[in-house]
């Protein structure tokens, strides 16, 4: 057996039941006029705190593309309120694996909230991923006629809403 063969045995399908997922990639101004100050004030945080060192490196390099080597240095990003804020807001709103800043508890905490019941993340490699936060609203799709109950959590229950 390859590989494949080995990690399919994990693979299922699902009926996801999620009326307000949050799409970074796609804010409207109210949600920009939430989410931004928390990216203004939690910059460094997530810069330090989020990110492995190789990632934030490669990560930095491609947001100043084009730019003079010198504009490249991470500290100076980290460092600087304003060019913090500016990699932060890019990298949730445009780059591939911004479930980095996107699971962070206080921007988790504000989708929330606001009433979303998912959120969309960009994963490098996958596409666009949906998450979502209630046990409800996972079905298996192979062994129920996809159902969703608001009484059970049970991915295999067929009963209605």
């Amino acid at each position: 057996k390859n590989g494949w063969d080995e990690e399919q045995k994990f693979i299922r399908t699902f009926y996801v039941k999620c009326q307000n997922p949050f799409n970074a990639t796609k804010m409207n101004d109210t949600e920009k006029d939430g989410i931004y100050p928390i990216l203004k004030s939690e910059g460094v945080k997530i810069l330090t705190e989020s990110y492995d060192g190789c990632n934030l490196r490669e990560d930095v390099w491609d947001f100043f593309e084009g730019r003079s080597e010198e504009s490249k240095d991470i500290e100076w990003v980290i460092n600087d309120p304003d060019m913090n804020f500016e990699f932060c807001k890019h990298m949730f709103e445009n780059h591939c694996d911004n479930y980095v800043i996107l699971e962070l508890p206080i921007v988790q905490d504000w989708i929330k909230s606001n009433g979303y019941d998912g959120f969309y993340t960009l994963e490098s490699g996958w596409g666009l991923n949906l998450a979502v936060y209630g046990k409800n609203q996972v079905k298996s799709a192979t062994d129920n006629n996809g159902n969703f109950s608001l009484r059970s959590g049970n991915i295999f229950e067929n009963s209605s809403n």
